[in-house]
């Protein structure tokens, strides 16, 4: 296995277990609403945690929220979020660079955010039906400073058209394989043998 190869996969394992740890210090208990939220930002009637937000396929370890998040903040300038060496990078900046100017592109290229900021804003929402929600408890994603329940719930709206405009949902869908292949786990014994 090449360098660029081991390092994706680090990176998509990295991330499986963020949530992962996220989830069992206590980041999401629910215990508390969004507060001021703008009325254009559903929040779920009933409270939701992040194991009800977890993708249903046990096989694929890419979570589609923060591979849009990461597209969304990519097409913004993010720095940690550029790198087009692989060729599944490469499909990303093709395939979407028509949405530079995208309301969503341009919110976020205004945030002072980075590294985890994005990924923690990826799970603390969840789609239900065609929008996406906020989960009730989104103090830990604001505690640091660097979302606020305002920006959180602005941004809401425009990754919604985002993925809307931009028919994220067919993109993810076509590379399901790809993210299966890349995030499975070999067992020491069969690398072995």
């Amino acid at each position: 296995m090449d360098a660029k190869t081991y390092m994706r996969k680090l990176v998509y394992i990295a991330s499986a277990t963020a949530i992962m740890l996220l989830a069992c210090t206590g980041c999401f208990n629910i215990v508390s609403t969004v507060e001021n939220a703008p009325s254009a930002v559903s929040v779920p009637a009933e409270p939701l945690s992040i194991y009800e937000t977890l993708p249903d396929d046990p096989d694929n370890m890419v979570d589609e929220r923060f591979e849009l998040l990461s597209l969304v903040f990519r097409l913004a300038g993010s720095e940690e979020y550029g790198d087009d060496f692989t060729e599944y990078q490469q499909k990303l900046v093709s395939e979407f660079e028509g949405f530079k100017e995208h309301k969503a592109v341009k919110y976020a290229a205004k945030l002072p955010l980075g590294y985890d900021a994005v990924f923690r804003y990826s799970v603390h929402i969840y789609k239900r039906d065609s929008e996406f929600v906020l989960i009730d408890d989104i103090e830990s994603l604001v505690d640091d400073g660097r979302w606020t329940k305002k920006s959180a719930a602005e941004f809401l709206p425009l990754l919604g058209e985002f993925y809307a405009d931009s028919d994220f949902a067919a993109f993810y869908q076509s590379n399901l394989e790809f993210y299966k292949a890349e995030t499975q786990i070999v067992p020491i014994s069969e690398k072995q043998a």
